[in-house]
């Protein structure tokens, strides 16, 4: 048994002001799904709490780390985002970065890296009860064809290399 988990379309972990849910630069380019945003540190510790939860009473083999695992490549400007780019890059996360590609493509392989680490940290939890259990990615085929991380924020040549499956 395989068990497709929830990411970031864990809207249970989203506050009541939406303060923590995924936000675009502008309201013209939201995604299609309402998403927690990966950078809310108390929000992941929930998740992290379900997955270790889920794994000591199931019988799973692996965990299957589906398609709402994803930042446009408009978002994240949450908050919480914004903090943890300039924690990473000393400069502010605004709509500026679009202006240089340099920028832009720090921002994209900032975003993808952070997933990955998310569901190193999500695998680390249900490797607890489940030392043998494998990870499989599910990445959009658009990231799969142009190799770019930038419009879903998954790297597929780095997904081949640290998930035992991509999907």
């Amino acid at each position: 048994v395989y068990a497709c988990m929830p990411t970031l379309a864990s809207q249970w972990l989203i506050d009541k002001d939406n303060g923590n849910a995924v936000k675009s630069y502008s309201s013209s380019n939201t995604s299609w799904s309402k998403r927690v945003t990966p950078f809310d540190e108390g929000a992941m510790k929930k998740l992290e709490g379900l997955y270790w939860d889920f794994t000591k009473r199931s019988c799973v083999r692996g965990i299957v780390f589906g398609d709402d695992l994803f930042l446009s490549k408009y978002e994240d400007f949450s908050k919480d985002a914004q903090r943890a780019y300039y924690n990473k890059f000393r400069r502010s996360l605004d709509v500026g970065i679009y202006r240089s590609r340099s920028k832009t493509k720090d921002f994209e392989e900032w975003k993808a890296e952070y997933l990955m680490k998310l569901t190193d940290r999500l695998m680390a939890k249900s490797q607890v009860f489940k030392p043998t259990a494998v990870s499989i990615r599910d990445i959009y085929a658009d990231a799969v064809m142009s190799g770019d991380p930038g419009d879903f924020a998954q790297d597929y040549k780095d997904a081949v290399d640290r998930y035992d499956a991509v999907a």
